[in-house]
Order: C-alpha cells, then sequence, then structure tokens
C-alpha cells in the first residue's frame, strides 16, 4: 500500500495538469513499461516496452477494470512495429510535441506548377496537357479519323497525353505525400522519385508528343483553326513544358504528412473535420482508376487499326474529353487538400472546402448560372462528368457489333468508370469526416451523445502500402 500511494504520489508531482495526456496526443514512456490488451492490471502483460519509446494515444482514459489499482490506462499505438499495442499506465508517459509538417509557401507554388502542366487552372493561360486535348486533340480524333494512317498517329498522341498525366499524376501523389510504394523511405527517396518523374515527362514524354503531333498533321489530321496542330504543340504544349521547367528541383518538399504525426497536429482539411491520409489514399485510388479506364477508351478507338471505322466518333471524342476533365479535378482536389492554391477556389477555408465538395460531388450539369448555384465548371463536376461519359459509352453500343475490340474495351472502360466514382466519393467522405470519432480509436467518443463504429472502409488502415507502378493494384 505505501508502495502504491508513493506511486500516486510521484504521478501528481510529475505530471503538469497542463501536459494532462489526451487521445490524439504523441508520448513517450520515461522507464520501462508494460503494454496489457484491455486496461486491466490484473492481466498477464502483452510486451515489454523500453524507456523512450514514442507512439500515439489512441483510446482512453480508462480506470483500472479490476479495481485493484487507483491507475489510469491509456492505449498507445506505438512507433516502432515491434513493440505490441495496448493499454499502459500515465504514471510514466510524458507528453511529445507534435511532428511537424506541411509543405512551405514556396513549396506549394512550386508544386503547382506540376498541376498547371498537366492539368490547367492557371488563370488566362492554355499551357497545359489537358487544354491540348480540350482545344484540338479531341476534335482531330471527332473530324480527321478517316484512314488508318491517321488514326494510329492520333492514338499515339493520346497515349502520350495519358502517359504524361499519368506519370505527373505519380510525381503530385509522391510529393504530397501519399501512400505509394515501396514505404518506410527517406522523405528525399519520394521527391526524387517525384522529379525523376516530372524529368521524363518534360525532357521525353512531351518531345515525343510533339513529334507525333508532327506525324498527324503530315497524314493530314490537322484541324480546322483554332484547333490546329501548330497551335497545340506552341501553346498547349510548349506551355507544359515550360511549366516542369519551372519547377523547382532544389527544395526539400517538407512531407505533408510525416509518420507518426499525432491527430492532435493533423493536417485537417477544414477545423477539425478531414483524414489527410485516408482522403489522399482514395484519391490515390481515383487516378489509378481513372488512367486504366482511359486506356481502355484508347485501346478501343484504336482497334488494332484492323476494326472497321466507326460511322462517328462523337462519343469518342466526348468519352475522352470527359477522361481528361475528370483528371482534372483529380489534380485540383488532391492538390487543394495539400495546400496548392487552386485559381478561382475562394480564399477562406470553409467555402474553399465546399468548392472542392462541389467540384468532387455536384452532379446537375447545365449552363453556368447563379440560379444553378454553381460557377465556372463546377456546374459539370466529377459526379456529372461520371455520369456522362458512362452514357457517352454506351450510346456506341450500336456500334458493338463486328468490332470486339472496341465492345471488350467499351465494358473494360465501364468497369473502371464505376471503380473510380467510388473512390472519389470515399475521398469526399473521408474530406469532412471526424477522423477519431469511432469507437475503435475513441472508445469515449468525441463529446457528442454517440459514437459510430468503424465502417468497412475505415478498417483499411492508413499505413496500408499501395504498388507504385498501378497505384491500388486491384483492391476493392
Amino acid at each position: 500500500m505505501v508502495a502504491l500511494l508513493a506511486a500516486l504520489v510521484a504521478v501528481l508531482l510529475l505530471v503538469d495538469p497542463a501536459e494532462a495526456v489526451k487521445v490524439g496526443d504523441r508520448v513517450k514512456t520515461s522507464g520501462p513499461d508494460t503494454t496489457r490488451t484491455s486496461p486491466n492490471s490484473l492481466l498477464p502483460p502483452l510486451s515489454d516496452i523500453p524507456a523512450e519509446s514514442a507512439g500515439m494515444v489512441t483510446g482512453g482514459p480508462s480506470a483500472d477494470q479490476s479495481g485493484a489499482t487507483p491507475y489510469i490506462y491509456w492505449r498507445i499505438n506505438f512507433d516502432n512495429p515491434a513493440l505490441a499495442d495496448g493499454w499502459i499506465t500515465d504514471a510514466g508517459l510524458v507528453v511529445l510535441p507534435p511532428i511537424p509538417g506541411g509543405l512551405t509557401s514556396t513549396e506549394k507554388t512550386s508544386v503547382q506548377q506540376v498541376v498547371w502542366a498537366a492539368a490547367s487552372g492557371k488563370p488566362q493561360d492554355a499551357g497545359s496537357v489537358h487544354d491540348g486535348i480540350a482545344s484540338v486533340l479531341g476534335y482531330i480524333t471527332r473530324d480527321k479519323t478517316k484512314t488508318k494512317d491517321q488514326r494510329a498517329a492520333i492514338t499515339q498522341m493520346w497515349r502520350l497525353s495519358r502517359q504524361a498525366q499519368n506519370d505527373l499524376a505519380l510525381a503530385l501523389l509522391d510529393l504530397l505525400g501519399s501512400n505509394l510504394e515501396p514505404t518506410s523511405q527517406p522523405r528525399s527517396y519520394y521527391v526524387q522519385r517525384a522529379i525523376a518523374k516530372i524529368d521524363s515527362v518534360q525532357n521525353t514524354i512531351l518531345p515525343q508528343l510533339l513529334a507525333a503531333a508532327d506525324k498527324a498533321k503530315a497524314v493530314g489530321a490537322d484541324g480546322a483553326y483554332p484547333a490546329t496542330i501548330d497551335r497545340y504543340k506552341s501553346i498547349n504544349i510548349q506551355g507544359a513544358i515550360n511549366k516542369l521547367k519551372a519547377f523547382n528541383r532544389t527544395l526539400k518538399y517538407t512531407d505533408p504528412y510525416p509518420p507518426g504525426r499525432s491527430p492532435t497536429g493533423r493536417i485537417t482539411i477544414i477545423g477539425p473535420h478531414g483524414d489527410y491520409v485516408r482522403a489522399q489514399t482514395w484519391f490515390t485510388h481515383g487516378f489509378d482508376r481513372m488512367h486504366r479506364m482511359w486506356t481502355a477508351q484508347i485501346d478501343g478507338y484504336y482497334g488494332n487499326n484492323t476494326e472497321a471505322f466507326l460511322p462517328s466518333y462523337e462519343n469518342v471524342y466526348q468519352g475522352m474529353k470527359f477522361s481528361s476533365l475528370l483528371i482534372q479535378k483529380m489534380f485540383w482536389s488532391s492538390g487543394y487538400i495539400a495546400g496548392i492554391k487552386i485559381p478561382g477556389y475562394p480564399e477562406n477555408p470553409f467555402f474553399a472546402t465546399l468548392r472542392v465538395q462541389e467540384n468532387m460531388l455536384h452532379a446537375g450539369g447545365g449552363p453556368t448560372t447563379e440560379a444553378n448555384d454553381c460557377a465556372g465548371d463546377f456546374c459539370h463536376a466529377m459526379a456529372y462528368d461520371f455520369h456522362t461519359m458512362m452514357i457517352f459509352t454506351q450510346s456506341d453500343i450500336p456500334q458493338w457489333t463486328g468490332r470486339p475490340i472496341f465492345q471488350s474495351n467499351a465494358l473494360k472502360t465501364m468497369a473502371e468508370l464505376t471503380q473510380s466514382w467510388q473512390a472519389t466519393d470515399t475521398a469526399a467522405w473521408y474530406f469532412l469526416k471526424f477522423p477519431e470519432c469511432d469507437q475503435v480509436n475513441n472508445p469515449v467518443g468525441c463529446g457528442g451523445t454517440r459514437s459510430y463504429p468503424n465502417t468497412t472502409l475505415d478498417n483499411i488502415p492508413p499505413g496500408t502500402p499501395f504498388p507504385y507502378e498501378d497505384y491500388s493494384g486491384r483492391r476493392q
């Protein structure tokens, strides 16, 4: 009893009320300790914990369930994966400051160049891969697919455009701290990998795209002004190259979400809302499915250059244009939650967040009017784009007869479209949820009258790695 009282006095003397432990804190053990499977001192120890072991508080507080001691228990997830997570008394816990993180303003400005080069968005500037698709490539696909040489040349332009978008998306995700394999590498590894992708797009893929455009022009696949290949080369693609040249390769690009950062120090989206890790994870999944979808569209259009030409390429043109629009909105949304400024978004964080939600979820379509409660291309946001793209794909079902390659790739397009739509909807959910308000992470709730159990999606751990080359594999 004397020893127990002495320990209690020691705790009271050592713990400053201002430093009291709470869920979301990062803590370390001041001396050797043990964890248990539940807050019960009569249970056998689960694991021996060395002194100076750091981790995150994910549950508690809880009194000793056995009633044998006056200790208060907290559940700790330790940084060291060799240590068993579990319940530990607060007697030897020391609260640590949050791990800093977040891109600097200079880094954000530089990353913005990648977003603009791929997806557009810079005011009064059409120098991007997406602008080239929207203003030229789509139109010549619709109007100039008349011969096999033209179809082959246009297909090569589409494939290089998709590759540029894909590699810039991979680079962006690495710069934004997304969860791409291999995991647990130093931050410099991901930054250098992103730079290598950007260099490849700037110095190899886009120059190849310029050469492919010359070949398309040589076989008569040029469009009528303003949808001309010369304009495409000099304004759209050269503009994208110039933006990638402006990307600063000498900066460190601080991890927006370093491993071990506590929820207290978490980069939330707005106020206490948002789960950065899971939102970016699902954006990553959405990017993957979009690029698979786009690949299927291109392969269907080409038809191994053996299938009969379609009587009209209007639906194909519209479908591939919407693929690029969807990827554009993914770049904007993923970049925004990491702090990248997107032109046209309100300065106020609350209203900017609503704008991004509208970008991901609005499905109304129609003209841009105040009565429609949307502005710019947000009247045609992602849900609208997914739906419309599905309609264009299905509108060509009468053309499937006698074109098995076109048919099989149309089916792939619709399957991947559905998966991508699900992923972006899930990202939208994590955009606004309270990250710690569930019974697994916080049994005592977050101050409301009810806490919700983890859903199936919540049970995907934030640290689950995704394969690098295809983002997320075929995860369901």
